[in-house]
């Protein structure tokens, strides 16, 4: 496992994930486990840096692990089965580079190049933010964070 681009956090059960430009691991026992995450069906993946690199990784208050994966979107773990959002689920991108879930339980997305996106549990709604077309085209979402008294 490289560390390049690795993104960590410990699960409410106390697993360490990690999330690397190879996919994610888990650490179980003393040492790092690939956790392999099934890809979905897609008409050509298109990725801006590693195809299945993943950029991010979040619990949400119902213990679903979130990741956002290079050029497949981003991924919902429920414990036992996977459920996957691309750009036939509302997303402008399969490129999605942040989670972060909000003090509202809604689940925020960013994705490279394109903007962020609000999932509220049945869909995705673009965040419509002042003069979008500059800071989505020139810059892209490269992070969505969440400070203490949530604010995104």
């Amino acid at each position: 496992m490289d560390g390049s681009g690795c993104k960590f956090f410990v699960d409410s059960h106390g697993t360490i994930w990690a999330g690397t430009d190879h996919g994610v691991f888990r650490y179980i026992g003393s040492f790092f486990v690939r956790f392999t995450i099934p890809n979905p069906e897609l008409v050509g993946v298109s990725f801006k840096v590693e195809a299945g690199k993943v950029w991010s990784l979040v619990e949400d208050r119902k213990e679903n692990i979130w990741s956002a994966r290079d050029g497949f979107g981003a991924c919902k773990f429920d414990g036992k089965s996977f459920t996957h959002f691309t750009k036939k689920d509302g997303l402008c991108s399969n490129n999605v580079s942040s989670i972060v879930e909000d003090k509202a339980g809604n689940v925020w997305v960013g994705a490279t190049g394109v903007g962020v996106y609000r999932y509220d549990g049945k869909g995705f709604t673009l965040f419509d933010a002042t003069d979008r077309k500059n800071w989505t085209r020139d810059f892209g979402v490269q992070a969505v964070e969440q400070d203490r008294n949530g604010r995104l």
